[in-house]
């Protein structure tokens, strides 16, 4: 009887080793998908509107040294794009990437110049977004060679359209009002489509608004928007990969 006690025991022992062991290696199998996912970019400048013909842009720098750019306004290239850099240029840029230590900076630089454009950069790691830093006016020296470096490359020649890519919140727009005009009055002519603030994004008159996209496609709201006499400047608004 003592043995069969013993021999059972034993075999509980082995099949919870066993499980734990089918369960780590589904986990690192896990982690390491989710890596692939998230951990394929560096990092991502977004340069938004201003009061003039300012160029608005997203740029995001791949681990596969190719560059894409989501050009939004004042651009020669509207649309996604996308740019294979050389292995020069791409030891160029990552040279200023690095240059850059992320736990010195604040999430936040601004003079309150409410007619210039803001810059935000997004840096990530494996894990997806580690750090936002929204600059207004003012622009510290190693983000503003980062911003420089790429931006060169903006209106050049090389640059291939990325029909694959599918970066935009497809029931968001992103909103800057004409000085002195509220987003409120946005909202209420546009009641029937459930516009609602889901943030706002600058003392400048930027905000980020949602709406339900079963009563109108973005397309036709941005159309819409455009013709609103009070909106300067509207767009959509691209996915961004949090934590």
């Amino acid at each position: 009887m003592t043995n069969r006690l013993s021999l059972f025991i034993l075999l509980c022992i082995v099949s919870i080793f066993t499980a734990c062991k089918s369960s780590k290696k589904t986990a690192v199998a896990a982690t390491t998908e989710t890596t692939a996912m998230t951990g394929d970019k560096f990092f991502k400048i977004s340069q938004g509107p201003c009061f003039g013909k300012c160029p608005v842009y997203d740029m995001t720098l791949m681990k596969d040294s190719t560059l894409r750019l989501v050009g939004k306004n004042f651009l020669n290239y509207i649309g996604n794009y996308k740019l294979k850099l050389t292995g020069e240029q791409y030891n160029e840029v990552m040279n200023a990437y690095k240059a850059i230590k992320l736990d010195t900076f604040r999430n936040t630089y601004t003079n309150n110049i409410t007619d210039i454009a803001a810059v935000t950069y997004y840096f990530f790691d494996a894990s997806g977004m580690k750090k936002q830093i929204m600059t207004q006016g003012i622009y510290p020296e190693p983000l503003q060679n980062l911003t420089l470096l790429t931006r060169k490359y903006l209106n050049g020649l090389g640059w291939e359209q990325d029909s694959k890519a599918d970066s935009v919140n497809p029931d968001e727009l992103i909103i800057q009002m004409k000085e002195g005009q509220k987003i409120e009055s946005v909202i209420d002519e546009n009641w029937k489509f459930k516009l609602y603030l889901k943030q706002t994004l600058s003392k400048s008159g930027i905000y980020l608004i949602g709406f339900d996209k079963t009563t109108i496609t973005q397309d036709q709201l941005i159309n819409n928007l455009k013709g609103n006499p009070n909106v300067m400047f509207v767009e959509k608004n691209n996915k961004v990969e949090l934590r």
